[in-house]
């Protein structure tokens, strides 16, 4: 049955297979690629706890909107849902820390120069976005908590 779905994906795509040797080759001759495709993996894995975090977050936070929908306009209210704007907006850019350099939507075609530009360009984008969403991660949720413990007097 995934036969169907790969012809259906080469066929949408115009995958080819030379468009992943191209790939390989050009790779291949970055310089510091083992140090790179390192960090890549570790923004990766971290970006993806992160934004397993935030899934949760967003679903407490909705739940909790849920339990206090009769108080609409309180300070509360208003909290809760800029935390939802905000969480969604998080799992966003940490979804761009996941994304996945080469064939078909991120090429590295061009001079080997531009190529490892391209790398390390994506390196420095992707470090920066992870600690940004790190630490406003981290204040949202110390937000939340402090405010549920405040309305919900366990503070």
């Amino acid at each position: 049955m995934y036969w169907v779905l790969d012809k259906a994906v080469i066929f949408m795509l115009r995958l080819k297979e030379e468009h992943e040797d191209q790939f390989a080759s050009k790779r291949e001759d970055v310089e510091h690629i083992k140090h790179i495709l390192y960090d890549m993996d570790v923004i990766d894995g971290k970006s993806s706890a992160l934004l397993t975090h935030v899934s949760v977050m967003l679903a407490v936070v909705v739940g909790i909107l849920f339990t206090v929908s009769d108080d609409a306009n309180s300070l509360f209210s208003i909290i809760l849902k800029t935390e939802v704007v905000l969480y969604a907006s998080v799992a966003l850019f940490l979804l761009r820390c996941v994304d996945v350099m080469g064939p078909p939507f991120r090429r590295v075609d061009g001079e080997m120069e531009a190529v490892n530009i391209k790398y390390r360009n994506e390196i420095l984008i992707r470090r920066a976005i992870y600690q940004l969403m790190a630490r406003l991660v981290f204040v949202l949720t110390f937000i939340l908590v402090i405010a549920t413990g405040i309305k919900f007097s366990v503070l």
